[in-house]
């Protein structure tokens, strides 16, 4: 890396859309149920509707992992040791603080941490197709016409997971661990590993978006400590 350029962090939250989830999942096939010998009608009726229900239950606990059936509720960004913000409310605005944000700093680097080394790019596509499908303007040369993104985006799970067999997964706190930086003070946070956090307040990712709205205190803890967790990861493995 360029040693004049700063390191920007940020990690996106995401929820669940009912709206979505209806309008984008496929409907349930029911010809894809065994039923084995089953012969009594009523049995299978009863069946049917419970792999029914499993069918759209699972099409909903995926949901915030698919910019087609979910939303951004919350984006945090820190730019340096004293200076943060956390994006939330209406996704659109959430998304034009964003790039906003970006276009102030667009040389610098803008790390984030996906969690594998197949180069899903989980948030910086998720922000992306959020972004056109509520029409908000995206910067220009985010993406290039061969498909890749700017260059200022750097996922930090690419590096940290760099040689490992493909494909391979380690989660951002369990990297944090890995490196010994639980405890560590990235100056507008000190670093926390997300267990610990889980048994203090309850939040974890897949309820984070709950929490927003009953527990605002406990959701922002959250955030903050993703920020903190890669900001140290970053600030070790970057160079």
């Amino acid at each position: 890396m360029n040693n004049t350029q700063k390191t920007v962090v940020f990690d996106i939250e995401t929820a669940p859309s009912d709206e979505l989830v209806e309008k984008n999942t496929k409907p349930f096939d029911p010809s894809t149920v065994k039923l084995g010998n089953l012969k009594d009608e009523e049995k299978i009726a009863i069946k049917l509707a419970e792999a029914e229900n499993r069918y759209y239950e699972n099409a909903y606990k995926k949901a915030a992992l698919d910019p087609i059936t979910g939303y951004i509720c919350a984006i945090g960004i820190a730019y340096s040791d004293d200076d943060y913000k956390l994006l939330t409310g209406h996704e659109p605005y959430i998304l034009e603080l964003f790039w906003e944000a970006f276009m102030r700093h667009p040389n610098d680097n803008w790390a984030y941490y996906t969690g594998s080394n197949n180069k899903t790019t989980f948030d910086i596509r998720f922000i992306l197709m959020r972004s056109w499908m509520n029409k908000v303007k995206v910067p220009w040369g985010i993406v290039t016409k061969t498909g890749y993104f700017n260059g200022a985006f750097v996922d930090l799970a690419q590096i940290y997971l760099a040689g490992a067999d493909y494909v391979t997964y380690c989660g951002l706190s369990r990297a944090a661990e890995q490196m010994n930086l639980i405890g560590e003070d990235v100056g507008f946070a000190t670093v926390r590993s997300k267990d610990e956090l889980k048994l203090s307040t309850g939040v974890t990712g897949a309820n984070f978006h709950e929490l927003l709205v009953s527990d605002p205190k406990a959701a922002d803890t959250y955030l903050i400590n993703d920020l903190a967790l890669t900001r140290a990861l970053a600030d070790r493995i970057l160079c």
